[in-house]
């Protein structure tokens, strides 16, 4: 009777909680999602120059999201189950933020975007707070952008700013969906097969999922080849000083 009881609790009760926490969960993201779309909406309509370091602040977080609902939100219901018309909505998003950006110094957008406190790059290979002190310096320090795309898009690409790493990626994400929708190979698949033919070798693309206990490695048919394992967070990393 008590494991019978046990059971219920485990497989009711506790289950149901946890769908209910899941759901709360999801119901506050769309709330903050939606409302940093409202904000930049808004501060972009008025485009005002008092606002405009806020305005540029609000686009960059948007991409916080997914692309996709950010591609949605600016777009009229009618429009939002087209998966191309939602891609080249978040698109236009994206390349009228990075027209803002251009308008900017590398330094004004590195203190708007503070690099993260990781020192240890050089023996990782990867960028760190150093990298992108240097990548500061490189492309003009106070000197504004001047409305150079280009420029600043490789700009943003040196800075190691969560913020900004998701913003970039989203473009890459964002271009490659785009090219699949028009019958063309994605990003991935292009630099795949260009690798291919430079070193006869041939790998294997993976994808992310959503799997039964968070995120899975797939090969293009679907099938299952690992789970993800989750990041730690920031707070819970060591930060490390070379000397």
């Amino acid at each position: 009777m008590v494991f019978s009881l046990f059971k219920v609790i485990k497989g009711g009760l506790l289950t149901g909680q946890a769908e209910k926490k899941k759901q709360q969960e999801a119901d506050e993201k769309t709330r903050r999602q939606n409302l940093w779309f409202g904000y930049f909406n808004r501060l972009f309509t008025e485009r005002t120059a008092e606002k405009y370091m806020q305005t540029v602040y609000a686009g960059v977080r948007c991409f916080s999201f997914d692309h996709h609902e950010v591609g949605k939100y600016f777009l009229k219901p009618e429009y939002r189950d087209n998966p191309y018309m939602v891609a080249q909505s978040a698109l236009n998003i994206h390349q009228a933020v990075i027209m803002l950006l251009a308008e900017l110094s590398p330094a004004q957008i590195a203190q708007m975007f503070p690099q993260a406190k990781e020192y240890d790059g050089q023996k990782y290979q990867c960028k760190d707070w150093f990298y992108s002190q240097e990548a500061i310096k490189k492309f003009g320090n106070d000197k504004p952008l001047g409305g150079n795309i280009r420029k600043t898009d490789m700009f943003l690409w040196e800075q190691n700013n969560r913020y900004l790493n998701n913003f970039v990626i989203a473009q890459m994400l964002i271009v490659s969906e785009l090219r699949e929708l028009e019958g063309e190979p994605s990003l991935m698949e292009e630099f795949l097969n260009t690798n291919e033919k430079e070193t006869g070798k041939h790998i294997e693309p993976m994808y992310v999922a959503d799997g039964k206990n968070g995120k899975i490695l797939v090969d293009k048919s679907g099938r299952k080849l690992a789970d993800v394992e989750k990041p730690k967070p920031r707070w819970a990393r060591k930060a490390r000083v070379n000397r």
